[in-house]
C-alpha cells in the first residue's frame, strides 16, 4: 500500500521533498512556492458582505493558485479567520 497524503505514514515535509526533487527541479521554468498568502482584513469582508463574501474570494483566491501551481502542487490550504 502507498501512502496518501491522508496517511499518518507519510508527512508535508515528505510530500513537499517529493515534489521538489522529483518535478520542479527537473524542468527550467518550474515555480517553488512554499507558502502563498491571501489576506485581506476582516473589516473590508463584513463592509462587502461577510462571510459568504470571504468564501467566494478564498474560492476564487484558491482556484488561482491551483491554475499557477498545479492542483497536484498545493499540499495544505486553509483560511484563518481573526475573531
Amino acid at each position: 500500500m502507498s501512502p496518501s497524503l491522508s496517511s499518518p505514514l507519510i508527512s508535508l515535509q515528505t510530500k513537499f521533498e517529493s515534489v521538489i526533487v522529483g518535478y520542479a527541479l527537473s524542468k527550467k521554468d518550474s515555480k517553488i512556492f512554499d507558502e502563498l498568502v491571501f489576506d485581506i482584513n476582516s473589516e473590508y469582508f463584513e463592509q462587502n458582505g461577510g462571510y459568504e463574501f470571504a468564501k467566494e474570494f478564498y474560492e476564487k483566491a484558491f482556484h488561482f493558485a491551483e491554475q499557477e501551481m498545479g492542483a497536484e502542487n498545493i499540499l495544505q490550504a486553509f483560511i484563518h479567520t481573526d475573531s
